[in-house]
């Protein structure tokens, strides 16, 4: 399974830096970072290493939701892609677009 967001590869990052030098998200793992914000009284008490400073503040909520995505879907690991949705739709768009041409095009022969 990939990813793609700001909370997905922040949180590939800190597993990256403390957990699996590949970044390999699993539930366990997200466990283990949720066990260790908790010690937290406020997130920006959170002292997390390869946590970005300007990502305290989601870091925590994404998470959570990230969690409960591995949970209700049954996920069993996850890895950060760069790639995001608008390069899949356009990746696709391309594809159809080429497909279009050749179907107009007239045969010749």
């Amino acid at each position: 399974m990939l990813g793609s967001s700001g909370t997905i590869k922040t949180v590939a990052q800190v597993i990256a830096t403390n957990l699996d030098p590949n970044g390999t998200i699993t539930a366990e793992r997200l466990n283990a970072l949720i066990e260790q914000t908790l010690q937290a009284k406020h997130f920006t008490e959170l002292n997390i290493n390869g946590l970005n400073q300007d990502r305290v503040d989601v870091f925590v909520p994404g998470l959570a939701i990230l969690s409960a995505v591995f949970e209700v879907f049954h996920i069993q690991q996850m890895r950060y892609s760069d790639g995001a949705l608008r390069e899949g739709v356009i990746y696709s768009l391309e594809k159809t677009s080429k497909l279009q041409i050749f179907e107009r095009a007239p045969l010749e022969g």
